[in-house]
């Protein structure tokens, strides 16, 4: 009796021991930080502070940002995208983020200058006179 099902081949995949990203492939926190401000002041201009909608709005604008980030092509980056809305009632707000990442300098033999290390990240705040919005989306290099 023969099998319905086919085995295949077992595929192996040679790491490619690429340790940063090719020139002009970096994580740019300038071209990130324009998409930025044009999602949050095209989205939320006369946007009024809602908590019920803040809810969705908040999932929204990361799904916007990130898809939008993705499409400036930093290959071998991973995303990571945080939206925070908070209502303005005259209060200062301030939000900070930890994690770790590569700080080492390097130098190429692409790059003859020596640049910073190959994680990033770029950050914007929109405030208008209801609400308050932090976004942040930070570039980790996946070897």
């Amino acid at each position: 009796m023969e099998s319905e099902f086919q085995l295949e081949p077992i595929k192996i995949v040679e790491n490619t021991y690429r340790l940063e990203p090719k020139a002009g492939e970096k994580f740019s926190p300038l071209k990130v930080k324009e998409v930025l401000e044009e999602i949050l002041d095209r989205r939320l201009k006369d946007k009024k502070y809602d908590p019920e909608e803040c809810t969705n709005l908040t999932k929204e604008l990361c799904t916007e940002i990130q898809n939008k980030v993705k499409e400036l092509n930093f290959p071998r980056y991973k995303l990571v995208t945080q939206v925070v809305i908070s209502e303005a009632r005259g209060q200062a707000q301030m939000v900070a983020s930890r994690c770790l990442w590569d700080t080492q300098q390097s130098s190429s033999s692409e790059n003859a200058s020596p640049s910073p290390g190959n994680d990033n990240f770029a950050s914007y705040t929109f405030r208008n006179t209801s609400i308050s919005v932090v976004a942040m989306v930070f570039g980790l290099y996946y070897e």
